[in-house]
């Protein structure tokens, strides 16, 4: 992957990290420009303001996971735009599992249905993303492949922890695993996690962390979800400015 935001001479590190993340937005921007045929500044496109409203929510989560988890900042070192695509593509399902029946609830969709849009979402969404991460097509559709299906299974584990009604602890874990990955710090062995996680002893019990202490400070797990939400809160606003009452999803043929 070219560098397109290299570091300035002497720029602070927070400003650095804003800028990859802005630099990173407009260029993910610019092709779902292109792909839906967006040439001015005012449009009704359903499927473009969707994208957008996840890409602004996914940024904000990930800038909030830099700047609060003292653990992401550490491993986020200087920053590049690997890492920073990288945070985009952790954050985005999550903007898309609450988008689908929490935020945009026209038209209502539950069950399998719900399920079919929110993989198509994550395909179409994550399948931009790794267009940055890799030079060869072939390469970047296996990513994405493998992309949706771990985002559905994260989407499994939201829905089960939400339904609960109490923190949800073991999901906020797992999403701190995926943003240190992004940075290249391997936490769990994906293999041994079986979806939904009943509690965060089942993670140990099955020897799938690489490192327990993941699990231990409850505070942090609750602030990873605070980030999260930071996320949610840019996407809703996204979407009562603009979208609620004035655009409709394309109806099925």
């Amino acid at each position: 992957m070219s560098s397109w935001c290299p570091p300035l001479f002497d720029e602070a590190p927070q400003r650095y990290t804003k800028r990859l993340f802005l630099y990173a937005s407009d260029e993910i921007a610019e092709l779902l420009r292109r792909k839906y045929n967006i040439s001015g500044y005012v449009t009704h496109d359903y499927e473009y303001m969707a994208h957008m409203a996840w890409l602004i929510g996914a940024t904000s989560s990930a800038q909030a996971l830099i700047r609060e988890i003292a653990g992401v900042k550490s491993a986020w070192g200087k920053g590049d735009e690997q890492k920073t695509l990288s945070l985009i593509k952790v954050c985005t399902p999550h903007m898309i599992s609450v988008w689908f029946g929490s935020i945009d609830r026209e038209p209502a969709l539950a069950g399998d249905a719900r399920r079919a849009r929110c993989e198509s979402s994550a395909s179409s969404m994550l399948g931009i993303v790794n267009k940055f991460l890799f030079t060869k097509a072939p390469e970047a559709s296996a990513m994405t492949a493998q992309d949706v299906k771990n985002a559905m299974s994260m989407d499994t584990q939201w829905n089960s922890e939400n339904d609960s009604g109490g923190p949800p602890l073991a999901y906020a874990s797992l999403l701190l695993s995926k943003a240190l990955e992004a940075c290249g710090q391997r936490c769990i062995e994906w293999g041994r996690v079986v979806f939904p996680v009943e509690s965060m002893q089942q993670l140990l019990d099955r020897n799938a962390l690489v490192d327990p202490r993941l699990i231990e400070d409850p505070q942090r797990l609750l602030a990873v979800v605070n980030c999260v939400e930071q996320g949610v809160r840019a996407v809703k606003h996204y979407y009562q400015m603009n979208m609620e009452g004035k655009v409709q999803p394309p109806k099925k043929p």
